[in-house]
């Protein structure tokens, strides 16, 4: 018996990382071992999550949509978000950012429906953020009281007992922004005293310590109760007080010189895990300064698509300093899959075989992709699929350290799809059909991660899958 074997000291649990669907997951994750043989992606949202940025630079609207998918991928789960700065409006459309069941319009439908009940907004009116983080320690209290009614078996192997992982149902919750939020303490100052009182001059430094309090508090909640916390702020020029010369020091590796976060209290850099900034945003135009990627249906404005310079400022499950510019639609939000067919384009048409006009995923030769078509091909399922994984695939080439005992990161589009077409058992389309996030219960979709699928290709991995094959009327006589 070991030393701490003798003093009872065990691995704590912790919470997994939930995926978004988007690209962000690989750029925020890592794979780990799951149930099955299957490799998971464990990515995307952590117990504590960061988005930073100027005004217009679709910070809220990245954080939003972040949050509606991974709500929508994981069952049963809540979102409950403080919109201090009185700017999020309806909250109908803050679900449609969803890029589920595009080929679907009922379940989809359905699926909004419940989402719109699970979805709650309050403001600064009705809760400064004291009461707010009140009200999240009641849901705290009750899932740690229900446990049991809240805990769920996940496809991640637990390596204490060599089982299914557990975890609690989640519940998000955003803060929009944690610059703005009002404590109480200096809310009531400002009722007392006039502005320009002198007693007014600590009310930022009241708020930092107030916010710095409850920072420290936020980790352990989330752990405890399977909450996760989305939490925006503002950024600004860093004033240097001490007199010196030459620019003053960073605050992280990855912030810009000169740049500073406002009103998030002394504690916020330390403890998000994930941290991403939204630098620039750039108008997505043709030659022609139409839309590039038009929409499927009636007129699209030239200013309507743009993409954003993401940067991960901080992340505690893979690389800090990543970059990524995913596709952002003033009226649909965070556009899944034409930001993974950009970055595609961008990268020398990684795995699109044709032209730069006319193209077909190497997954998936019988379709061809243009850039002014796009928005309505990637609306099948098929379609998405094979792209989303040529994308991570992709990514993982160009981002990830690849040890030489990882090589089936390192296969080519044509190498993947040639394996894909020789292994036994399996039809394009069935591979085509999974998806590729992970969640708990009952799904209509095998998961598969891109390194199940590369597994699959290499011919060491083999497994239980829907099938959706058609046999054609020539095999059925």
């Amino acid at each position: 018996m070991g030393l701490l074997d003798a003093i009872g000291a065990q691995d704590a649990s912790y919470l997994p990382f939930l995926n978004t669907g988007t690209l962000f997951d690989l750029v925020l994750g890592q794979y780990v071992p799951g149930i099955d043989n299957h490799f998971v992606l464990n990515g995307g949202l952590a117990a504590t999550n960061g988005v930073m940025g100027t005004p217009q630079m679709f910070k809220s609207t990245l954080a939003l949509a972040l949050t509606v998918n991974t709500m929508a991928r994981y069952p049963l789960s809540t979102t409950y978000v403080n919109d201090s700065d009185f700017a999020l409006g309806d909250k109908r459309r803050i679900l449609e950012m969803l890029n589920l069941y595009h080929d679907d319009p009922i379940e989809r439908a359905r699926v909004l429906a419940t989402m719109e009940e699970d979805f709650r907004i309050t403001n600064s009116s009705e809760h400064d953020l004291e009461s707010f983080i009140d009200k999240i320690k009641e849901i705290d209290v009750f899932k740690t009281k229900n446990r049991k009614d809240f805990l769920v078996e996940i496809p991640m192997l637990d390596h204490r007992t060599n089982k299914a992982q557990q975890m609690m149902i989640p519940t998000f919750v955003v803060v929009d922004t944690w610059t703005s939020a009002l404590v109480k303490s200096a809310m009531d100052v400002l009722d007392k005293h006039a502005a320009s009182s002198s007693d007014t001059n600590t009310l930022f430094m009241r708020t930092g310590l107030v916010k710095t309090k409850i920072m420290t508090q936020l980790p352990i909640i989330a752990v405890r109760s399977g909450i996760y916390f989305i939490l925006t702020a503002h950024v600004g020029n860093k004033v240097d007080m001490s007199g010196s010369y030459g620019p003053p020091p960073k605050d992280m590796q990855y912030m810009k010189q000169g740049q500073a976060l406002k009103g998030v209290g002394s504690e916020y850099l330390r403890l998000v895990s994930n941290l991403i900034e939204s630098r620039s945003a750039t108008v997505l135009f043709d030659k022609d300064k139409e839309c590039e990627y038009p929409l499927p249906s009636g007129i699209t404005g030239p200013t309507e698509m743009s993409t954003i310079d993401a940067v991960v400022v901080r992340c505690k499950n893979n690389n800090s300093g990543a970059k990524f510019s995913p596709v952002m639609s003033q009226s649909r939000g965070l556009e899944t899959e034409l930001s993974n067919y950009h970055y595609l384009r961008k990268n020398d048409y990684f795995g699109l075989t044709g032209n730069n006009i006319n193209h077909q995923p190497a997954l998936l030769p019988e379709v061809t992709l243009s850039r002014t078509k796009a928005s309505t091909k990637l609306m099948d399922y098929k379609t998405a699929r094979a792209v989303e994984l040529l994308a991570q695939l992709c990514y993982v080439q160009n981002n990830w350290t690849v040890r030489d005992d990882t090589k089936l990161f390192q296969m080519t589009p044509t190498e993947l799809t040639e394996g894909l077409v020789k292994c036994s058992g399996y039809a394009m389309d069935d591979i085509l059909n999974s998806r590729g996030w992970w969640s708990y219960g009952d799904q209509p979709r095998s998961y598969l991660s891109l390194l199940d699928v590369l597994d699959i290709a290499s011919g060491n991995y083999k497994p239980k899958l829907h099938a959706v094959t058609v046999p054609s009327a020539d095999k059925k006589k």
